[in-house]
Formats: C-alpha cells, sequence, structure tokens
C-alpha cells in the first residue's frame, strides 16, 4: 500500500523541472553528474528548510547538548541507515560556489551521509546557480517530499517563492490561483496558504514558535471575524482540538454571540445630571467666552460684573467663571 503524501506537487510542474534538467543536460558543461567530497559542499544559508542541525554540530558533536538538534539527529539516523546499506538513491543537487560547491536540493541526504560516515556523495551538478526564482522553486520541490516539514518552515518556502516572483514581476496581487500556478499544489491548499499569510499576529506567533503545525487549522482560525471567538478557537487549538471539534466550537461561539444583546456606547451606572464645563490653562479662553456673550443685547447688563478681572490671575478668572455660570443659569431658568 503506497503511503498518502501529505503535500503534492503537480505532474505538469514535476515535468516541466525534469525537462528543464535534461534539456540543460544535453548542453556540454552545464550538467554534470559526479562523485564529490563532502568535505566541499556546503548548505545554502537562503534555503528556507530550517533545519537546525548543521555540519559542525555533527562533526563536532556538540548537537548532543541540545535537545532539539538532537531530536533531528535521530531523524536522520534511519536515513542514514539506509545509504549505508544500499548508497544513494537519488543525487543531492548543487551549483558550483568558488571553489566550492551549493546545496540547491538534498540537504538531509547531505547530513545523513555524513552520519553515515560517507566521505563522498553523488551530485548533480549545475554550472551555474539558478535564477533565484527556479532555486526557490527547485527547494520547495525538494521540500514538499518531507512528511515532517513544519508549518513554519512550508510559510518561509512560499514566502521565498512569492518573494522572488515579485522581484522578477514587480509588486504585482497575489492570488491563490497564481500560488497554485508557481508551486503545482491544488486551489484549497493556495486558498489555506493565502489565509495563513494575512493571519493576525497571534496566530503567526504560535506558527513560529511550533505550537500549529497544521495548515487546515491555521487557516480556518485565521479567517474567523470576531477577535473574541478566534482567541477562544486558537486556545482549543493549541490545548489540542481536531480541527472538527474547531468547527464545533466556533459554531456554538456564533450562536452565543447572535443572543447577546447589542450594547450601546453609553456607560452603565447612574444617569449624568450635569454637564462638565471642562478644563483650560488659558485665561484668554474664558475672557473670550464671557465677552462673547456679554456683547450680546440680552446679556450685556451682565458685562459688569466683569470689569476688574485680573486676567492673568488664575483663581480670579475661575472665580469670574463661575459667576458667569450662575448669571447664566439664572437666565435660563427665568425663560
Amino acid at each position: 500500500m503506497t503511503k498518502k503524501r501529505r503535500f503534492g506537487i503537480s505532474q505538469s510542474l514535476n515535468q516541466g523541472f525534469s525537462e528543464t534538467i535534461n534539456a540543460a543536460e544535453n548542453n556540454v558543461g552545464s550538467v554534470r553528474f559526479e562523485v564529490i567530497a563532502l568535505s566541499r559542499v556546503e548548505t545554502d544559508p537562503e534555503n528556507p528548510r530550517d533545519l537546525l542541525l548543521t555540519v559542525e554540530d555533527l562533526r563536532q558533536g556538540t548537537f548532543k547538548n541540545n535537545k532539539d538538534k538532537l531530536a533531528e539527529y535521530e531523524k536522520l539516523q534511519s536515513l542514514a541507515e539506509t545509504i549505508k546499506r544500499k548508497g544513494l538513491m537519488n543525487p543531492v543537487v548543487v551549483y558550483r560556489h568558488g571553489e566550492r560547491y551549493r546545496l540547491v536540493a538534498g540537504e538531509r541526504r547531505f547530513l545523513a551521509s555524513i552520519i553515515a560516515g560517507k566521505e563522498d556523495i553523488q551530485a548533480r551538478i549545475l554550472a551555474t546557480k539558478p535564477p533565484s526564482l527556479d532555486l526557490r522553486l527547485l527547494q520547495w520541490i525538494e521540500n514538499t517530499e518531507r512528511e515532517d516539514l513544519s508549518l513554519k518552515e512550508r510559510m518561509g518556502n512560499v514566502k521565498s517563492i512569492i518573494n522572488e516572483y515579485r522581484k522578477e514581476k514587480g509588486e504585482i496581487e497575489l492570488t491563490a490561483t497564481l500560488l497554485k500556478e508557481l508551486t503545482g499544489i491544488s486551489l484549497p491548499q493556495a486558498s489555506c496558504y493565502m489565509s495563513v499569510l494575512q493571519a493576525p499576529s497571534d496566530i503567526i506567533a504560535a506558527i513560529i514558535e511550533g505550537r500549529i503545525n497544521n495548515l487546515d487549522k491555521a487557516a480556518y482560525i485565521a479567517k474567523i471575524k470576531s477577535t473574541e471567538v478566534r482567541l477562544k478557537t486558537l486556545k482549543a487549538c493549541l490545548d489540542g482540538s481536531s480541527l472538527k471539534q474547531l468547527h464545533a466550537l466556533v459554531e456554538s461561539e456564533q450562536k452565543v454571540l447572535q443572543k447577546k444583546p447589542i450594547i450601546t456606547n453609553r456607560k452603565q451606572g447612574r444617569v449624568a445630571q450635569r454637564v462638565n464645563m471642562g478644563v483650560t490653562n488659558k485665561p484668554d479662553v474664558i475672557k473670550k467666552i464671557i465677552q462673547v456673550v456679554t456683547q450680546q443685547a440680552e446679556y450685556s447688563s451682565h458685562s459688569r460684573h466683569f470689569d476688574g478681572v485680573d486676567w492673568k490671575d488664575y483663581s480670579h478668572v475661575t472665580q469670574a467663571f463661575r459667576k458667569f455660570i450662575e448669571l447664566l443659569e439664572r437666565e435660563v431658568g427665568t425663560q
């Protein structure tokens, strides 16, 4: 029984890359196969695959002091045993980088060969570094074959492809359909990636921390519009709820929200029974208010109360304004 692959690449895209490499292979000097020394191979620092384990860790044994690196080492041991018994079935892909070779695809095979105690490795050597977009797509093909690839790493792959594509084509609008065409994944998968790319920061943080590794769950939570419901759903996801359980939770929470009464902006408590006139540190503001009002015929008789006010003295101005309000209240009260 064949094992179901979690991620896929369209047959047409895979065939397209095969044809590209085969065509290059027919041009003398473009592509060749060789057995090269492992000591001359280095990983690509720009490859979005996020392995913690390094060549130095393996050769110096420092990975033993780091539980995450030790876990990666243990995962690679199975591949290393296969390489010991049967050799490397699929050559790595490299390109010339000065006096050394830089990996395009095959980082796990490269590290597993070191673990297996090999001194050399079979490689398909490209004469020059592939264009940036082609390089990212080749690495995407390599990485989609990996079943233990984290969501953080997959998102890194997608972002790298998008960035390189925009460098070539400009700041065009990215759609799920375009992402599908670039990577060869299905349209529903591309839509999920798009949702996660636009997800709120709390979901992104959970992915970066490795607390969410399921693309469907991350995409589903990212689409929830209510912040309250999203936070509850995210917590449930981090606590181990299945996608089906998350759907049930959201449906339940939405029913609760529909029953909640509409709350106005008015603060609860006693009803206000007086107006706060505010505060100012500019006495001239108070002077201007009093002058404008007392210039009106109906209030002109009150101007005499303010002839002796020292408008530079805050205490005088405060008393004057209180008197002004008192006079106005009397006027309004008699109307």
